[in-house]
């Protein structure tokens, strides 16, 4: 039997401070004020470790006087072997991001670029249709 795994990120918006990752065990990203919580998650059990590392990162703000916008915070499973591990956060369900678009780059459940690659045809295909009606050539 084939082993797939899947990979959850939960986006957290709005913080950024460097002892956020001594309170966790899942890895965290920073960029700017954008957080992202990481773990492979290939059982319950990861799950709830992951649900647990939540329940940190929610205690966190209140050491420095902060709060979370929980509406700014999504899941994005990845990957065939998802097990779709509902989270929460201060008791609110979190929502799946499908798909989720992160520095311009867009995540699909399958990690394909297909989405990626109509944005970037569409947005080609307004540009020339601009330029094509607003340059006129003139024969000499």
């Amino acid at each position: 039997m084939e082993h797939s795994s899947s990979r959850l990120c939960v986006r957290l918006s709005n913080i950024s401070h460097n002892d956020l990752d001594m309170t966790v065990a899942s890895t965290v990203l920073q960029f700017a004020d954008d957080t992202k919580l990481y773990r492979m998650v290939d059982n319950c059990q990861d799950g709830q470790m992951l649900q647990d590392d939540l329940g940190s990162v929610c205690d966190w703000p209140d050491d420095w006087k902060m709060s979370f916008n929980t509406d700014k915070c999504k899941v994005v499973h990845c990957g065939k072997g998802s097990i779709n591990f509902k989270y929460r956060m201060h008791g609110q369900m979190l929502d799946e991001a499908i798909p989720e678009k992160d520095l311009g780059v867009v995540f699909s459940r399958d990690l394909k670029v297909r989405q990626q690659c109509e944005e970037a045809y569409e947005r080609a295909s307004q540009v020339l249709g601009v330029i094509h009606r607003t340059i006129h050539f003139r024969s000499s």
